[in-house]
């Protein structure tokens, strides 16, 4: 064991975020994919706030140095049979705009749609993947990184001086503390783990659809705005939910993402019904020559290959994640027991989250 070690278990953004300060602490770094949950950032810009901070000292920790965020309005919403600013964007206060906000969304939803937008240079999904890059290639210079990819953590235990990580395939990983920042319905499974687990409770985790098309032509080039448009609803069905999405590489792919509903996570039939309600909401938003190329007929006629991904109980739809970080054991030191975040609250927060815990 190295005399300042991490295993940080988890492939999203808190772990992404945690990883790079790890390293930037001069920790040697094992970096853990455990369940390999992960999302694409379902919007191109973060809520601004305490959690912009933390993505900018994550990217400086690695040597990548994104210009100043650009602060405003960059989501656009379908309405009135075209794209608008958001209703809360109009707002004449802070306290109406969250009311507006939470009329217009979905509990889940807002973990995603900020107040305030903070859009980087690269955008948000660029800059992650430049700080997955500087890690996964380990260009940084002096840090220590070891991968393992997706492994099921089968035991985190206390041993004299630090913690002891084995995983499925019987990999014995030892270090100073341990970051677990992956899904938090798998940690009550993994031995070892110091109870109780109270803060478990009560954060009604929501999946995820996402889908990543790939375009004939280029559309929404140079646009770094997001969307959001009211999903076409099935019959009798009383939830408004939304789609959300952005073009990127110059508008010839896009990522869209829409949430379901805990009891729909498990039902293929219902997540697939979901799929093809958000390509019908993408078909009717997105029309007109304005959008489409010559000879296509809608958005699904420029598609040429599409990617989907869903991830089940990966966005908490209640509860917040509290002001100090949560330690294992109760009341432990950062850096000498275990420390647990989440993406389950959007970037944003996972930002926040990380920036509090490296707090020095």
């Amino acid at each position: 064991m190295s005399a300042g070690s991490a295993a940080v278990i988890g492939d999203g953004w808190a772990a992404l975020l945690a990883c790079a300060r790890v390293c930037a602490a001069g920790d040697e770094l094992f970096w853990i994919a455990g369940t390999g949950a992960r999302l694409l950032p379902p919007l191109p810009a973060l809520e601004d706030g305490p959690g912009t901070a933390g993505w900018i000292a994550a990217a400086d920790a690695l040597g990548i140095a994104p210009q100043p965020p650009r602060i405003g309005s960059f989501l656009r919403e379908w309405r009135s049979r075209s794209f608008r600013e958001t209703r809360w964007a109009a707002a004449r206060d802070a306290a109406e705009r969250v009311a507006i906000r939470r009329e217009a969304l979905w509990k889940p939803e807002r973990r995603f749609a900020g107040l305030f937008d903070a859009v980087f240079d690269p955008p948000l999904h660029g800059l992650e993947a430049a700080m997955r890059g500087v890690l996964l290639e380990k260009t940084l210079p002096a840090a220590r990184i070891t991968r393992h990819g997706a492994m099921q953590v089968k035991s985190m235990t206390m041993k004299p001086g630090g913690w002891e990580t084995v995983l499925a395939n019987g990999v014995n990983i030892n270090t100073n503390y341990i970051i677990y920042a992956d899904k938090w319905s798998a940690l009550a499974g993994i031995e070892g783990v110091p109870r109780p687990l109270a803060f478990l409770k009560g954060r009604d985790g929501h999946g995820a659809l996402q889908v990543v098309f790939t375009h004939k032509a280029a559309m929404g080039g140079g646009i770094d705005s997001g969307f959001l448009s009211a999903c076409t609803r099935e019959q009798a069905e009383e939830l408004q939910r939304n789609v959300m999405g952005y073009f990127i590489d110059g508008g010839r792919r896009s990522v869209w993402t829409v949430l379901t509903a805990p009891d729909e996570s498990e039902d293929n039939h219902e997540i697939t019904k979901k799929l093809r309600r958000l390509k019908q909401t993408l078909d009717r938003t997105f029309a007109g020559a304005d959008w489409l190329s010559s000879g296509c007929a809608d958005f699904m006629s420029t598609v040429t290959d599409e990617q989907v991904h869903f991830e089940e109980a990966c966005v908490f739809g209640a509860g917040l994640y509290p002001d100090e970080p949560i330690c294992l054991p109760r009341n432990a030191a950062f850096r000498e027991g275990i420390t647990v975040l989440t993406d389950g609250y959007g970037p944003a927060d996972a930002g926040t989250q990380v920036a509090r815990a490296f707090e020095e």
